[in-house]
Parts: C-alpha cells; structure tokens; sequence
C-alpha cells in the first residue's frame, strides 16, 4: 500500500547528517523565517523578518542542514501527525487550530484582509526615512542587526505592493545599509533625511 509517508520520502529524500549548503543566489528572502541565505553569505547577527518580529539568529549553524528520520520528526510533532491524515488544506488548517489553537494560514488571511482595507498611498520618502529611523533605533535597542524588507513594509503599514517602491528609496537613499537580500540596522541613528544631509 502506497502511503502519504511513502510520498514524503520519495520527494524529500533524507540528506547526509550534516551537509552545507551550496551559497544561495542573491534574491529577496522568502517568507518562511527558515530561509538561510542571509547565513550562507556570511551575515551573522539577529535578524527581523517579518511582522511578528521574532527574530532570527544568523549563525556559522544556519546553512546546515541536518537528518531527521521521518518517524523520528513525526512522533516530536503534533501537528505533523494531524495533518498527515488530510486529504484537504480545509482539514490541514483545522487540525492546526485544534493541535495549536490557531492557523498559520488564517493569520494571513487576516492580515491580507487588513492590508486590503488600507487606503493605498504613494510613499513620503521624507516620512519614510523619519519612521526607518524610529524603526532603527527601537531595533538596536532589541539587539537586532538585519531586517527584512517585508518587515519593514509590514511595520510601516504599506501593503505587498508597495514594497517594491520601499525598496527601491531605501536602495537609493542608503545604499550602504543593503546587504543582500536584507538591510543592516546601523550601530547609531543616521538621521540623514532624503538629501543624505543632517
């Protein structure tokens, strides 16, 4: 009989104990917090990636890789096994919220349905400068390093699309700070407006 496990192991096969990564290209990060490619660059620090805030730790770990036998990782997983025994993403998303009282994609959802209602604008680069600043030293003051673009977006309440505007400003008004795909929170305030004066 050909199970759901039988499939896991036929798309996913098991990797080597540890095996590095090869270095990844450079390109906007994903949206999992997973992602690794800031860590196979060689960027190291804690890192906010998106709208929750947690941060991310960049260590010489991040780009290894690490078996896990299947049933091994299923019997420490909950949700894991739940989800397993789906046929549908309706049924997914309810066995999470019943294992972990909520849903990741119903987060979304929600956020999406809030970005949605916001009235979009064209971005301010003088406020947006101002608010990367508050933004910055709030950070620093976490003790975080990196951010991501999509957590900047997030923080400043623009929506997806806008982010691409944000970027480009960011790119063109301080250069410096960009190490791809994230940007380096700087050890003091700039407070340098659009200009790059004081």
């Amino acid at each position: 009989m050909y199970t759901k496990r039988d499939r896991v192991e036929e798309v996913h096969p098991r990797p080597p104990d540890r095996l590095p990564r090869a270095p990844q290209p450079r390109a906007p990060p994903a949206a999992t917090t997973a992602d690794s490619k800031p860590s196979t660059s060689g960027v190291r620090g804690r890192c906010e990636v998106r709208d929750a805030g947690l941060p991310v730790p960049l260590t010489d770990e991040g780009p290894t890789l690490h078996k896990a036998e299947l049933d091994e990782a299923l019997n420490r997983n909950e949700r894991a096994r739940a989800v397993l025994a789906t046929e549908t993403l309706a049924e997914a998303e309810q066995h999470s919220r019943e294992v972990c009282g909520y849903s990741e994609i119903d987060y979304e959802r929600n956020k999406a349905s809030r970005l949605s209602s916001h009235v979009e604008q064209k971005l301010d680069p003088e406020a947006v400068l101002r608010q990367l600043d508050q933004f910055e030293a709030q950070a620093r003051a976490r003790g975080i390093a990196r951010t991501a673009f999509r957590r900047l977006t997030e923080v400043f309440g623009l929506n997806g699309k806008q982010r691409q505007d944000l970027r480009a400003l960011l790119l063109s008004s301080r250069p410096e700070q960009y190490e791809a795909p994230l940007r380096r929170i700087p050890a003091e305030v700039s407070g340098l407006g659009v200009s790059g004066e004081a």
